[in-house]
């Protein structure tokens, strides 16, 4: 599998969801290499367009008609018609990489080894809530709001007894420690 080819049209692929705020079903199939990818990887992409505020519709009849176009149409209605039970955040891939310890906040060019995670951060609304692991302890944060001149702002912050967490991680400012997305609400 070309992993590189995938990241590069999955990344044209949210590019343009997040310029005109939704992707039909056929231009996500015309554009993905559906042929190198399982049903699961297909719908974890489909999962991250969703958490990113991409808006999928529906695919047209003519997609139908292909063999692969049946699976990926039926599995995307399957996904856009069920109820989220909350056990399928656990197919999410895993976005993870290593934090630098700086600030009170975190920024998030100073994610290490995790390009993945670094351009979710940077895609989600702001006051998005997430669920990381920093070092083995599991906490919330928000991403910051968008500058008063609407700026997207890069910027984490630590939300109730996350603030205690981090702040306790200051003594070591300037070491590199383990993060890990588990989930969004």
């Amino acid at each position: 599998m070309d992993i590189e080819l995938i990241k590069e049209k999955v990344v044209s692929l949210v590019i343009r969801g997040k310029e005109k705020g939704t992707l039909s079903v056929n231009e996500i199939y015309e554009v993905l290499p559906t042929d190198l990818l399982t049903q699961k990887e297909i719908f974890m992409i489909f999962k991250n367009f969703k958490m990113l505020g991409i808006k999928i519709q529906k695919p047209d009849n003519e997609l139908k008609q292909d063999l692969d176009g049946i699976k990926l149409a039926n599995m995307v209605s399957n996904m856009l018609t069920k109820e989220n039970s909350g056990n399928d955040i656990n197919d999410l891939s895993v976005l993870s990489g290593y934090i630098e310890i700086r600030e009170k906040n975190f920024w998030i060019k100073h994610i290490y080894k995790g390009e993945s995670l670094k351009n979710y951060l940077l895609n989600i609304k702001q006051n998005t809530i997430v669920n990381m692991e920093i070092d083995g302890f599991t906490c919330k944060w928000a991403k910051m709001k968008d500058g008063r001149d609407g700026r997207k702002t890069s910027g984490i912050k630590p939300i109730g007894k996350s603030k205690e967490f981090w702040v306790r991680l200051q003594e070591r400012r300037g070491e590199l420690v383990a993060i890990k997305l588990i989930d969004e609400e």
